[in-house]
């Protein structure tokens, strides 16, 4: 593979990875919608832990001590983000 290939596939994988993150994203938004609409709390340790741990399950032992720090960082984000857009939104009829 040539360096130019290599690069063109980075490219191609980079694409899916933010779909895939824009995806997360909205998802994230409906669940936090549906915590707030049934008063539950918005963050939910015990289930950030279980995902951290089942990615870690998942991923290659050499990409591992990455995990936490993606998977963590990805959480925060998400809890941060939809945190300020929902919270304005709890006066609004969310049906």
């Amino acid at each position: 593979m040539s360096l130019n290939d290599a690069r063109l596939k980075l490219d191609k994988i980079d694409k899916e990875i933010i779909k895939l993150l824009n995806e997360r994203m909205e998802v994230s938004k409906e669940v936090k919608i549906i915590k707030a609409k049934e008063g539950l709390n918005s963050y939910d340790e015990t289930r950030e832990k279980a995902i951290i741990k089942k990615m870690e399950d998942l991923s290659k032992p050499e990409f591992r001590f990455m995990v936490n720090g993606i998977y963590g960082k990805i959480m925060r984000e998400s809890e941060s983000m939809i945190g300020n857009r929902v919270y304005g939104l709890i006066g609004l009829n969310l049906s």
